[in-house]
């Protein structure tokens, strides 16, 4: 692997388990993902759908080329210069970010022209079958803890909203932590692996890290998806969607530190104060703009 490139830097960033690297063919900059060959399939298909967003031009490390070297897949991009949105959103004045969570929405409801296989199963069933292993992990675990009863009554409260909704292609991982920003100020996409398809409205769940950091910005992605027509329907689900995320939020934080555990619960405690304990529906954070 050496002999093929005049440089390799690993890269530190981000929680895939992929090993990352920029490297230099010639005298040109490349993103060089590492995964294990069981992932072949899934990263082939990853492939497949990053070509397709490329001819949609949504702003992406486009896909040069993939293979099997020394028993592991190597996945070849094409290298975006720039710095994490999530380190420079706060250099941005609160329109600059809304205007930013715009152009990221926008984005996003082309990323969700991409179809989904035609074996999945309706989305009704497999979100109830999230919903009950996440209810049932928390039930099984030490914890017992008040507000969590408020997400879970919610959440059964609202399952029929999953009946007949599309299913698409979805990033996976949607929020702040997942652009970078050039020299222009244009925003780039990053990090699809933990990519899946269902509801293109699900993608909004993990907004809750947009909003902590920047409620502008989330804003602004709402909007910019939406075309500031949001339905009423969607920002039920998006509480339906945000609580089944709370439920297991706090078992997975336990799992991997005290310290992780104790930012899920400073969340939970956020998101009651945005919806007043769930008595409404739509976050205290969202405010529409005139750009």
């Amino acid at each position: 692997m050496k002999s093929i490139y005049n440089e390799m830097i690993k890269v530190n960033k981000g929680w895939s388990n992929d090993t990352k690297y920029k490297v230099i063919l010639g005298q040109e900059p490349y993103l060089l993902r590492v995964s294990q060959i069981r992932l072949k399939d899934r990263i082939t298909k990853l492939f497949d759908i990053m070509y397709q967003l490329d001819k949609y031009s949504v702003p992406i490390c486009s896909p040069i080329k993939m293979s099997v070297v020394d028993g592991d897949i190597h996945a070849l991009y094409s290298w975006i210069d720039g710095h994490d949105l999530n380190d420079m959103i706060d250099d941005f004045d609160e329109n600059e970010q809304y205007q930013l969570g715009i152009v990221s929405g926008n984005h996003l409801r082309t990323i969700h022209r991409i179809e989904v296989p035609n074996h999945l199963e309706p989305w009704s069933n497999r979100f109830n079958k999230k919903i009950d292993s996440k209810i049932k992990k928390y039930r099984e675990s030490n914890l017992k803890v008040d507000e969590i009863e408020l997400f879970i009554h919610y959440v059964n409260q609202k399952r029929y909203l999953l009946n007949d909704r599309p299913q698409c292609f979805q990033h996976g991982d949607y929020h702040v932590g997942n652009f970078m920003i050039n020299d222009s100020n244009e925003l780039k996409i990053i990090d699809f692996d933990r990519y899946d398809f269902g509801d293109p409205w699900e993608e909004f769940n993990r907004i809750v890290w947009s909003a902590q950091k920047a409620p502008s910005f989330a804003s602004g992605m709402i909007d910019g998806y939406f075309e500031k027509q949001v339905p009423d329907t969607f920002w039920e689900l998006l509480l339906l969607y945000i609580s089944s995320n709370t439920i297991s939020s706090l078992v997975w934080g336990l799992e991997i530190s005290e310290a992780e555990y104790q930012v899920m619960v400073d969340q939970m405690h956020e998101i009651l104060q945005w919806y007043d304990y769930l008595k409404i529906s739509i976050p205290k954070w969202y405010k529409t703009k005139k750009v």
